[in-house]
Formats: structure tokens, C-alpha cells, sequence
């Protein structure tokens, strides 16, 4: 039978299951069951996530002259619209661009098709952060993607797939130094889309710094379709707030214990890290505070160690929701998350104040529940116990006292040195008056 059959295994429509099978690999006709439309409008999670299932399986099993009528009727179904549409939606877009990226399967044409019949930002946002993904974990050929980005709809993309978009740039460049020149034929053509905020903006500049200080021959490029100076970013731990951070628990922190960052599921806050809070009047830290107060197994029996950022290390200080725009983005696991490789790529580190207020940060922070440094690197901090940090203090303050002496003395020395030039040349005008009377 030369033809793709919707089969119901179950006409209880809470636990339908679906499959899509191919029955022959020689189909010339897609037969589509009576009984489709009834399941494109059922309210069965089941039956649409088989559905969108089998058509990714058929994309990938099926002959070439059936993949456009195949990607009609996923079309179709990834329009329908309900209260868990976003979910399956979400894990169809990400199953089908990886099966799009696989250069076995021909399908760049296809993809790129309906790319541009599927309107919706999260669907771009999707799209690319799969592309992301498939990079990362080297299942995506870099050349096959630098050649697919600019076909695709990119003057509809929001800011936050924009964002997304700089960050599959940066990680081309990483992957593949060769293709820098491809990279800035793509920036070049969007930097100035007027779609760009002032948040997309920041991470375009922060990726062409980047380039700028790698590769310098590209400077100049760089320059001209920016119309502006190349600025770096710079160590600032020196605008960190006056304040001891203190990590709370079983053991001193170290470079082998460190975690790397990874999103945490449904939450904007970070998988691990090193966390540390403000200290506060009472020796403890607002972070075990707010644990006693809220009963939180993690303050029993914990030990407190304090943690401060090497010198050279990049901390962005947040005080409001824009100081983090540029790091924000959409996700499938929540409306609002920390892109947390482009948050590593600009800083070591990151101090939020006070991120309980939902007005200055719009409700974003959720789960923050206290003013937080986290570091972002396992070599970009060190840890002291109580006895060791007051060591460490009374060094510090002994530096920075003779600094000031110093300090204080050549202003001194300066200062007589100017008083001693001013009486010579008064001297000077005083002779010079005497011989002229």
C-alpha cells in the first residue's frame, strides 16, 4: 500500500495514542485518514504530540518528493493553537530544525520554506537556540548553517531572537575561526535593523569587540559598519559595592568543586556556580537569613566561608532589569531566562542587588531572593575561612595605607615642588622689576 496511514490505536480520546507509519518506502501519495480533522482539533495531548512526532519520523524515513507535502501538513498542525500548543510546539520546532541541519536528509530548501511560512517569534527564538545547540554538541556542520542563516527571515526576528542570533555567530566563530568573514557578512546586514534595541545592541558589540581583539585585521570592517570606535570591556570588580560575601555551605569552595552553569528548569536562576550573599550586621549572610526564616534544610549545620572575585575579574553589578536585558531571553521552560553562555562570555561574575524588588527588575528575577554574587568561572575567585579572610584584610588594608602614604607624600612633594617654582619665578619677576627701575 503506497501511502503514509494515520492509524488510531484508541478512540478514547485521553489515552489516544498516534503513529504515523510508512508502509512502503516507494510512496508517490500521502493519504491522509478521515479522521484527522477531528484530532487536529482535539484537546489530547497525546494525540498531537504522536502526531508531530510522526511527522518528524517521516521527514526523516520518507523519499525527497514527498517531504514538501509532509512539511504542508506539519504546518498545519504546528498552527492549531490550545493551552499546551506552546509546549509541543516548542519540541516539534526543535525536532524538526535538527532533522533540517542533518545535511544526510537534504532538507536545507525545505527548512528554509517554512522558516518563512511560519510566522511567530518563539518560533524563531526556537529555531535558532536549537541551531545553538546542534552546534555545541557538534551535530551541525558550521558551514551548513553559516550558508542557511542568511536565507532565513531575519528581518522579522524580534530583539530577543536577534540575540539569539549573535549568540549562533559567536559560537561559529569558536568552532570554526575560518568563517569569521561569513560572520561579519551576516552582522553587517542586520547590525543596523531597526528591530535591534538597545539590549541587542549591547551583545552585537560585546560579539564584534570580541572579534575585533582576536582577529585585528578585521577592525576596520568592524569600524565602518558600526560608524564607531571599538570599545573593550574591562575589569570592573573595582565597582562592586563595599561589602563581604559570604558562601554558605559544607565545605571551603575550590576550583575541583566548582559546578558549570547550566539553566536551571523552569526558573531564570542558575545551576550551579558559587553563590554568595552580602553579609550582614549579625556576622551571618541575607542569605542564611532568609533560609532560618524560611525554614530551608541548607542553613542546618552549614559553615560560612567568605568569597571575593580575583582582580581581574569582569563583574556586571545589576541594579535594574536593563543592566541584565542584554543577557535576557525567551525559553521553552519560561517565559523569561539568563542566556548563560553569553553572560560568560562578557563577565566572571555577577552581583544582583536586591532582586525581591519586582519593580525595579519587573518581576523577571523570580526566585532571587536576596541581593547575590554568583561566580561564573571555577579560576576567577578565591575562598577564605573567618581566620584567614581577617588575614587577608589586615594585608589589604596595610597595602592600600601605604598606598595612601605614598600617595599623600607625592602630592606633598608636588605641591612644595609648585610652591618652590612659584617663589623662583617671583624672585625671577622681582630682579626683572629692580633692573628695569
Amino acid at each position: 500500500m503506497d501511502n503514509i496511514k494515520i492509524e488510531l490505536s484508541n478512540q478514547n480520546i485521553a489515552g489516544a495514542s498516534l503513529t504515523l507509519t510508512i508502509l512502503n518506502n516507494t510512496i508517490d501519495k500521502i493519504a491522509i485518514a478521515p479522521e484527522c480533522p477531528k484530532i487536529y482539533n482535539t484537546s489530547s495531548e497525546d494525540i498531537l504530540y504522536s502526531l508531530e512526532k510522526g511527522f518528524i519520523h517521516c521527514l526523516e524515513k520518507s523519499p525527497q518528493h514527498l517531504k514538501d507535502s509532509l512539511l504542508d501538513s506539519l504546518l498545519y498542525v504546528c498552527s492549531k493553537d490550545s493551552d499546551f500548543h506552546k509546549k509541543y510546539y516548542a519540541t516539534i520546532v526543535e525536532d524538526f530544525t535538527r532533522c533540517c541541519l542533518d545535511p544526510k536528509l537534504n532538507l536545507q530548501s525545505q527548512f528554509v520554506k517554512f522558516c518563512h511560512d511560519e510566522k511567530g517569534e518563539f518560533f524563531d527564538y526556537t529555531c535558532l537556540n536549537t541551531i545553538k545547540k546542534s552546534i555545541q554538541q557538534d551535530k551541525a556542520n558550521c558551514l551548513n548553517v553559516i550558508n542557511i542563516l542568511p536565507r532565513l527571515p531575519i528581518q522579522r526576528f524580534d530583539a530577543n531572537s536577534l540575540k539569539m542570533m549573535y549568540s549562533v555567530l559567536d559560537i561559529i566563530i569558536d568552532k570554526n575561526p575560518n568563517l569569521r568573514h561569513k560572520v561579519l557578512d551576516i552582522m553587517e546586514s542586520i547590525y543596523q535593523y531597526p528591530n535591534n534595541d538597545k539590549s541587542s545592541h549591547i551583545r552585537a558589540n560585546s560579539l564584534l569587540s570580541r572579534m575585533a581583539k582576536q582577529y585585528p585585521e578585521v577592525t576596520n570592517r568592524i569600524q565602518n559598519f558600526t560608524g564607531k570606535p571599538i570599545v573593550q570591556l574591562e575589569p570592573r570588580c573595582d565597582i562592586l559595592p563595599n561589602l563581604e560575601f559570604i558562601f554558605m555551605g559544607q565545605e571551603k569552595p575550590c576550583v575541583e568543586k566548582f559546578k558549570e552553569l547550566r539553566e536551571f528548569k523552569g526558573s531564570n536562576k542558575f545551576w550551579g556556580g558559587l553563590w554568595a550573599s552580602p553579609k550582614i550586621e549579625n556576622g551571618y549572610s541575607q542569605w542564611y537569613n532568609w533560609s532560618k526564616t524560611h525554614y530551608n534544610p541548607y542553613a542546618k549545620g552549614a559553615s560560612f566561608y567568605y568569597v571575593e572575585p580575583t582582580k581581574d575579574s569582569r563583574c556586571l553589578v545589576v541594579e535594574s532589569f536593563e543592566d541584565l536585558a542584554p543577557y535576557s531571553c525567551v525559553s521553552r521552560l519560561s517565559d523569561n531566562v539568563i542566556d548563560i553562555e553569553a553572560l560568560q562570555k562578557d563577565y566572571d561574575c555577577i552581583y544582583v542587588n536586591d532582586p525581591d524588588n519586582w519593580e525595579k527588575y519587573k518581576n523577571y528575577l523570580e526566585g532571587w531572593e536576596v541581593s547575590s554574587l554568583v561566580m561564573l568561572k571555577a579560576d576567577k575567585f578565591n575562598a577564605y575561612t573567618e581566620e584567614e579572610w581577617q588575614t587577608h584584610r589586615r594585608l589589604v588594608d596595610k597595602i592600600n595605607h601605604n598606598k595612601d602614604m605614598k600617595s599623600s607624600s607625592s602630592a606633598e612633594k608636588d605641591n612644595n615642588q609648585a610652591n618652590y617654582n612659584n617663589d623662583n619665578v617671583e624672585k625671577v619677576r622681582s630682579f626683572k622689576d629692580l633692573n628695569e627701575r
